[in-house]
This record gives structure tokens, sequence and C-alpha cells, in this order.
């Protein structure tokens, strides 16, 4: 029996060519749905879980918020100047300064100052920023203010509330009996709160605020609390807090001119001791990887 070698070899050759090209559809199906849910982190570049652009980002946190402060002033609080024009000039004058040298400075956002007796300041991940009475009477500090501003923008900046609430989501639909649990969920939001002081600390310094603040607002609040939360818990502790942010200043402190923006922030932001941004972000769909 004679066999066509030249035969044989083409036979092998198409069908080596089909399974790579339906490797290759395979992948960039892969790569599209990677896409579908994910977005680059805006301070890494790395692909961090998210299921809303950052148009949706926008308009689901602002509606967040808008629901907050109705229910807010229908309670009889006031709000911004109506409450306190010096503490509300305070707040945008700090809040802009920080802004100048964030990730998202190109958007357009708005800070708001409500009375509320709780030691709090929020975001929601759209372009509102929310600080209560409380905290910015506590806070007299600059510094120590924007520390406590520029946590809540790298939360945003971070994308920590859609990443979280997309991850939750997305074990919960791959049938995970972890999802639910308070220790699953503390875990995930502690590493943000961990992240959104370390970004907070670089954007004081390059702000020209004091980046040793961080560390002195969480040892004060050690020494009045102690560390509260012994056991399950969706923050770092105090004690822990108070450390970082002292070891994460010692790492940016020559940044820093007080009062000044420093000069070379957008460059910075993208590389520093602490992050590098990185703009690879590995190989297109059906390209392999």
């Amino acid at each position: 029996m004679r066999i066509n070698l030249l035969a044989v070899g083409a036979t092998v050759a198409s069908m080596l060519l089909c399974s790579c090209e339906t490797m290759q559809a395979i992948d960039r199906g892969l790569y599209a749905a990677t896409e579908a849910v994910t977005e680059k982190d805006r301070v890494t570049g790395a692909r961090s879980v998210s299921l809303a652009d950052r148009k949706g980002q926008i308009a689901k946190g602002n509606q967040a918020v808008e629901q907050y402060i109705s229910q807010a002033q229908s309670k009889g609080k006031r709000l911004n100047a109506d409450y306190d024009q010096a503490a509300f000039s305070r707040i945008t004058r700090i809040f802009n300064q920080l802004h100048q040298v964030s990730h998202l400075k190109a958007e357009q956002w708005t800070p708001v100052l409500i009375e509320d007796d709780a030691w709090n300041a929020f975001t929601t991940g759209g372009t509102y920023f929310v600080i209560n009475s409380a905290l910015e009477r506590d806070l007299t500090d600059d510094s120590e203010l924007a520390n406590v501003v520029a946590h809540e923008m790298a939360h945003t900046v971070a994308n920590h509330g859609f990443e979280r609430l997309g991850f939750l989501q997305l074990n919960k639909l791959g049938g995970s009996a972890s999802a639910d649990r308070d220790s699953f969920q503390a875990a995930f939001t502690h590493e943000n709160e961990a992240e959104a002081d370390r970004i907070a600390v670089l954007y004081c310094a390059l702000a020209g605020f004091d980046p040793d603040a961080g560390s002195r607002i969480w040892a004060r609040m050690h020494r009045r609390q102690g560390n509260d939360a012994l056991f399950v818990h969706d923050h770092p502790m105090n004690e822990e807090r108070a450390v970082n942010a002292r070891k994460t200043a010692q790492l940016v402190r020559h940044y820093y001119t007080q009062g000044r923006l420093n000069p070379a922030h957008a460059e910075i932001i993208q590389s520093n001791e602490l992050f590098t941004h990185r703009d690879d972000g590995g190989p297109a769909g059906g390209e392999g990887g």
C-alpha cells in the first residue's frame, strides 16, 4: 500500500490551521466576555471586575446620592452654605485642590456638606463627594480633612464600590456558598479600604497637604476607641491604619511641598513608589494569552 505523504501533510496542515482558527475564535470570545465584565484599573492598569462602564457608574452612583440628599432634606437637615458657608467653602477648597492631582480630574465633581452628627464621609462611585458636618468640625487641621476627602475620592478612582458589587454578583452566579457571608464581604472591603488609604496619602502629598495627617487621625482614633473590631471587620483596625499610613507617608514624602501642587503630579500618579500603571493590558483577543 502506497501512502501519499504530500496529501497526508496537506491534510494535517489543514487540520492544524482549522484548529488554530477555532482556538483564536474561542480566545476572542473569551476576551470579549472578559471585556464586558471588567475594566482597566485607573491606578494600576490591571483588569478588575466591573459590571458598569464609567457612564453607568456615574448615573447609578449619583442617583444614590441624590436620593440620600432628598431624604436628608425631608428630615430638615441643611446642606452646604445653607448650613455653614465657611465650612462649605473650606471643604470645596480642599476638595478642588485634591481633585487636580487625581486620576479623575477631567470629571466635574460636586462636594456636598450635610448637617449630620455622625462622623462620616462617603462617595457612591459617581461624581458626588458627601461629608457630614460632625466630621468637618472635628478635623480642624486642613491636612487631616484632606486625607479623609482623598480617601473617599480614591474609592471612586479605584472603582471599589462597583468592583465589590460585581465580584459578589459573579460569585453568587458561580454558586459560591461564601458570597453572602459577612466574613467574605468584609475581607474584600478591608483590602479596598487599605488601598484607598494608600492612594489618599499619595494624593495629599501631591496636592500640598501633609502626608502624615492620615497617621495622626488613626492614632487619635486608636486612643479614643482602641481597636473596636476584633473579629469580623470591613475596615482595617485603627492601630493598623495609623501604622500603615505612617509607612506610606515615608515613601511619598519627597513629593510633598506644603501648600503647593507638585508640578509633576500627572506623571507621578502613573508611576510612583506605591503603584505603577501598566498600559499593555496583555494580548488582544485572538492573539493568545
